[in-house]
């Protein structure tokens, strides 16, 4: 008994200190980009765009050719086609005969009616009202051309030129993580890698390690991230406490640390640091999260995450709390109502997973991505080696009766 409380004291220090870690090593070392566009993990926003001819005086549209052609059927039999070859010279699947910007990229092609240099679709109302720049009203002059958006970024590519003074080939100028619309939209400088959304001024701070924190990226999205991490690490060592003790070629390996109490405190950090990862972000200016975002399952319509995956982590994370409170109540319970309910667990796993893999801006970095899915694939093999155990222990159990019968 003296030992099992000893080594249950163990690993409460060992999770206290997973969590420090990995808060220590996202706060200190980890920046992501706010958006995935960074494809290859390498902070450089501007080589995850390709830009298909968005400059009309590139390229000039390719008329139909038509070409007939002889077909010898049998020796003194020929048939004459005629075949029409289109072209898409500007590859966004219209033809250039019936595209009305044929070497223009109709991904590329915006609107911006209040001529201040933002696409109309990012800007509120009110926003919208507002004609020119704000603070300078100075308007944006596109000389009659089509109005294209070349990196994707919010701003067109005369605003940046005429207005911000930011790269239209690069969507993220100052190298901070926000695109430069998203920048110019909450007042920040797109320019100045030290302003961003979520800006907080600690200059008269003398302590260097938080003005180190200051010139990076902002604290809720830190928090955000190393709360998902050290979430998923506890659900992860939930999940795996739980199979494990019922599977013959592990049991013995945990038995010795297992104990019912402990299986139920990793699932209680498990549900409290995925609330910290959700509340963290309502912090986040750029995400522009609000209670119901986070909190009400597929109700938010962000752009900055996919929010069908955001919903499944909502999802997981309401599976999780009930699986947990439950755990504390079980001897107040049905016994077999508690089962039933702890069938979530594997499906809040899969989601889970499914909202890290899609949403998580680390999944990005080679190492972090890599032992994500390692290990949920890992679990996954101990879930199926479990299911081949109870079937080997059935069809054994089966036929020791009908042994005995006969």
């Amino acid at each position: 008994m003296i030992k099992k409380i000893k080594l249950k004291r163990t690993a409460i220090i060992a999770a206290f200190l997973i969590s420090v870690s990995v808060v220590s090593v996202i706060f200190l070392f980890g920046k992501a980009s706010h958006t995935r566009a960074d494809s290859g993990g390498d902070e450089n926003d501007s080589g995850d765009f390709q830009v298909i001819n968005t400059n009309p005086a590139n390229d000039q549209p390719k008329k139909p050719q038509t070409k007939t052609i002889t077909i010898q059927l049998a020796p003194t039999v020929t048939q004459q086609v005629t075949t029409t070859t289109t072209f898409d010279s500007d590859g966004d699947g219209q033809p250039d005969n019936v595209d009305p910007t044929p070497t223009i990229n109709d991904n590329f092609i915006v609107k911006d009616v209040n001529l201040d240099g933002i696409d109309d679709r990012y800007e509120t109302p009110e926003q919208l009202a507002h004609v020119g720049a704000f603070g300078t009203g100075q308007k944006v002059d596109y000389h009659g051309q089509v109005i294209v958006d070349s990196d994707l970024d919010g701003l067109t590519d005369q605003g940046e030129l005429q207005l911000y003074h930011t790269d239209p080939g690069k969507p993220d100028s100052d190298g901070d993580g926000y695109l430069d619309g998203a920048e110019v939209l909450a007042g920040t400088n797109p320019n100045d890698p030290k302003d961003y959304p979520g800006y907080f001024n600690i200059k008269d701070m003398t302590d260097p390690i938080l003005q180190n924190l200051n010139a990076g990226t902002p604290w809720a999205w830190y928090v955000g991230r190393a709360a998902g991490m050290i979430g998923f690490i506890f659900l992860w060592l939930t999940v795996f406490l739980g199979l494990a003790i019922r599977n013959p070629l592990l049991k013995k390996i945990v038995e010795p640390i297992y104990s019912f109490s402990l299986h139920s405190f990793m699932a209680a950090m498990a549900v409290f640091w995925s609330l910290v990862h959700g509340t963290a972000f309502l912090f986040d200016g750029s995400l522009g999260f609000g209670l119901k975002d986070i909190a009400v399952p597929f109700y938010s319509k962000t752009i900055a995450v996919d929010p069908t995956f955001l919903g499944l982590g909502i999802l997981a994370f309401y599976a999780m709390a009930i699986m947990t409170i439950t755990s504390y109540l079980r001897q107040h319970m049905n016994h077999r109502l508690w089962r039933i309910l702890h069938f979530l667990n594997p499906l809040a796993f899969v989601f889970v997973v499914a909202h890290g893999y899609v949403n998580g801006t680390d999944i990005k970095n080679f190492y972090v991505g890599s032992a994500f899915l390692f290990s949920s694939f890992l679990l996954v093999l101990i879930y199926l080696s479990s299911l081949i155990f109870i079937l080997i222990n059935k069809i054994r159990q089966r036929n020791n009766n009908f042994a005995q019968i006969r």
